[in-house]
């Protein structure tokens, strides 16, 4: 018989080296003195969670950090203005909700409204649709200005077109409809003219 042969049950198998299962590349991180360097050889400082030779942790990674002041100050009012981004999420949505509903709802229930008393709850249903629309836009907006104020007059713009359908009619909220697409084209122009000379 060959030695070529490979027989069903036999099976060369390497010599288990314990440091085989971490999966850390000599020349990505080599260890100097026990303090870890990437690949461009720059000296990565007081890395805690940094896995050490022969894939043991640090022996301090348990342990929190004693927290200073001053990072508790920073924090504090980081929770502050997160705080308040999340009132802003609740609170203006559901003033413009309660604010239309007030201008609307008397009326369709009263009848004096284009839409009629059964279109109550249907129109009640929309309203609380465009709210969460608009709480979810400026929740996704987060900290950005722009898209926040973007939101915010897009749920502003919703919940007037809503008013105006539901109690002038057709007519007058396509009207309104066609003015505030105008506002906003010649906001737009103007933004864009506006980048133009700053750039």
């Amino acid at each position: 018989m060959s030695s070529d042969r490979k027989d069903p049950g036999d099976s060369w198998q390497e010599p288990h080296d314990p440091a085989s299962n971490w999966p850390q590349y000599p020349e990505q991180f080599p260890v100097v003195d026990g303090e870890l360097v990437d690949a461009q050889a720059e000296p990565v400082q007081n890395d805690k969670n940094a896995p050490q030779p022969g894939g043991a942790s640090s022996r301090y990674a348990g342990r929190q950090a004693r927290v200073t002041p001053a990072e508790a100050a920073s924090s504090f009012f980081e929770s502050f203005k997160n705080v308040n981004q999340y009132i802003t999420l609740i609170l203006i949505p559901l003033v413009f909700c309660g604010l239309t509903c007030l201008f609307i709802l008397p009326q369709v229930a009263s009848g004096h409204a284009v839409l009629g008393p059964g279109g109550f709850w249907p129109i009640l249903i929309v309203l609380i649709a465009i709210t969460i629309i608009q709480a979810v836009m400026v929740y996704y907006a987060g900290s950005d200005n722009g898209l926040w104020t973007l939101g915010t007059l897009g749920g502003f713009c919703l919940f007037l077109l809503t008013a105006c359908f539901a109690v002038y009619g057709l007519l007058p909220g396509l009207l309104i409809l066609v003015a505030l697409i105008a506002i906003g084209l010649c906001w737009l122009a103007a933004v864009f003219i506006q980048s133009l000379k700053v750039s």
